[in-house]
């Protein structure tokens, strides 16, 4: 993983050389959150490049890394023969790594040995995993970038008047004289071409729910662009089952798990395959050189975290994994000042759930209890540094959710167990984003199942699969990466995805049964197979409301407002 930068200055604004625009400067305040990304190397490379008679095109790249693949840290900016690559990401399959090398290394690797445009953009659009990319080829004199389908890690963008630049997470200078900072849309590879000084796009052929009809929606700096002929291959290989139910099938009317169970044995075990095997991409291929170091999973003892826990800590029984819990303080039904929220609650009983479980050694596993005092939060507040990482989002729930993760990525606190003070040394961490939207969780999937709509039901899901990509995941990269963590999402494993899109809506979820009951079926099915019981009925809870970050906020704004502090 990296935190990664470029300005670039076209030289068309400068009256010599490029190489004299002050302006080509990334801010050093946006340097300073970039290097936090990456507590084990960091790098500025500036050159230039001949384009045309009489001009030269300047570039800055910076890339900050934290190495998490390969026997030894690989600098980025990376160099190749045809260019350069700042990587930000995990390449789990689609590309041959050999052992103990780089993920960055071995696709700059495959890069240098093409340079044709529509070669690097089916190259990049093969990678399975999370990404976002910058490559300038020299050779061809183009600039490619992009985020992988569902934007699981952020590039953000904005215009100069000497020509652009990129970042992954930027310092809002909040300047009406500055262009606005923009996340790039997570639809394809972006092409620069330099001697023609413009924009192509080449797009994905379908959204992750099947859809070709999705609209392009470019982004201001990128309101120029052409869209290429040429389309990428959709990394989620089978579309949304959107067709009706049988009017009557085997599990009409059954609510009891045991009997459900029966009913869908193969579909679950086959679910609980394709979700290990998510879990261990995950996990697998951490150096050695990290032996000893936990993995964190983001645990609110809801069934998402819980069974990513489970899965886990059966897979690895040998790792140490801290299972990290918030909370904010706050006043409870006396008025009494308590960390006692819903989410701490629900996180001790799954713990110790996970605890009698036969089938796993929970001997190296640590609740961590994240409490954050009222003053703590409101003078976080005042410094506005996590502000500045939710930017460019802007509402009231940007600005929650924000500061929850970041508390709860920091892992700060004390130990369950020993009710000692502990902070956890995790490099990865595991997050259970991606379920709800797939598996009917929010509650705007009951709303459009309410007189039994199965199509408008099918709609409401396949709108949440494809809006991913731009409705928080850059913004949850921005947080966990800040603290010199990545988060790692199992939910939304390309295989997982084109799993749960070909199985019908009717297991998936079951919207005329009871909350915590048909809602996530198979979820709660699995659960109930790996004897998690209680945590199999547990129901939904939004994170501003299970840690009580929610109620810190005097004005009780409502969450789509814009928030005072993001402006």
């Amino acid at each position: 993983m990296c935190g990664l930068g470029l300005s670039l200055c076209l030289g068309k604004c400068c009256q010599f050389s490029s190489a004299s625009c002050v302006r080509q400067e990334l801010d050093e305040r946006t340097l300073n959150l970039l290097c936090r990304r990456g507590p084990d190397h960091f790098e500025r490379i500036s050159f230039e490049m001949p384009v045309d008679a009489g001009r030269i095109v300047s570039f800055n790249l910076w890339a900050a890394v934290l190495s998490l693949r390969g026997d030894s840290i690989c600098p980025q900016p990376a160099r190749g023969s045809n260019g350069l690559l700042c990587f930000n990401g995990e390449i789990y399959n689609g590309l041959n790594i050999a052992p103990g090398m780089s993920d960055t290394a071995a696709l700059l690797e495959s890069l240098s040995s093409t340079s044709s445009p529509s070669a690097v953009a089916a190259l990049i659009s093969s990678l399975r995993g999370p990404w976002a990319f910058v490559y300038i080829c020299q050779k061809s004199k183009k600039i490619y970038i992009g985020r992988d389908i569902f934007g699981r890690k952020c590039l953000l963008i904005r215009e100069t008047p000497c020509g652009f630049q990129l970042t992954s997470v930027a310092y809002n200078h909040d300047s009406e004289n500055e262009n606005k900072w923009e996340e790039i849309p997570a639809q394809g590879v972006y092409v620069y071409d330099l001697l023609e000084s413009s924009w192509a796009l080449i797009r994905w052929n379908r959204a992750p729910s099947g859809s070709t009809d999705h609209n392009f929606a470019p982004c201001k700096a990128l309101q120029h662009v052409a869209l290429a002929k040429q389309r990428l291959t959709c990394p989620i290989t089978a579309a949304l089952r959107r067709e009706l139910p049988k009017h009557s099938s085997e599990g009409d009317g059954v609510t009891d798990y045991g009997t459900l169970l029966e009913i869908y044995a193969d579909k679950v075990m086959a679910f609980e395959e394709v979700l290990t095997k998510a879990v261990i991409r995950r996990v697998d291929n951490i150096p050695q050189r990290y032996a000893g170091i936990p993995i964190g999973i983001l645990f609110s003892g809801g069934i998402d975290s819980t069974l990513i826990a489970a899965i886990a800590m059966k897979s690895y029984p040998d790792l140490t994994f801290d299972l990290i819990n918030v909370a904010f303080e706050h006043e409870d039904s006396q008025r009494h000042l308590s960390f006692d929220t819903p989410d701490r609650c629900t996180s001790i009983e799954a713990f110790k759930e996970l605890e009698s479980l036969p089938c796993i050694d929970t001997s190296k596993a640590r609740l961590i209890c994240v409490d954050v005092p009222y003053d703590e939060l409101q003078c976080s507040r005042a410094k506005s540094h996590v502000p500045r990482l939710v930017h460019p989002m802007t509402t009231v729930l940007d600005d929650s959710l924000g500061f929850a993760l970041w508390f709860a990525a920091r892992g700060r606190g004390r130990e369950y167990r020993t009710a000692q003070p502990y902070e956890s040394k995790a490099r990865v961490l595991l997050l259970g984003m991606g379920a709800d939207e797939q598996l009917g969780g929010y509650s705007r999937h009951a709303a459009s199942f309410k007189g039994s709509s199965w199509s408008s039901l099918g709609d409401c899901i396949a709108l949440d699969i494809d809006r991913i990509s731009w409705r928080n995941l850059g913004r949850d990269d921005r947080i966990v990466a800040d603290l010199g963590r990545e988060s790692r999402t199992p939910f939304l494993d390309e295989d997982l995805v084109s799993f749960l899109n070909d199985l019908p809506l009717d297991l998936k979820m079951r919207l005329d049964l009871p909350r915590g009951v048909g809602d996530k079926l198979i979820l709660r099915l699995l659960a109930y197979k790996m004897c998690l019981k209680e945590t199999a009925r547990r129901t939904k809870r939004a994170l501003q409301f299970g840690s009580r970050i929610a109620h810190a906020d005097p004005k009780k704004s409502r969450g789509h407002y814009v928030c005072n502090r993001l402006e």
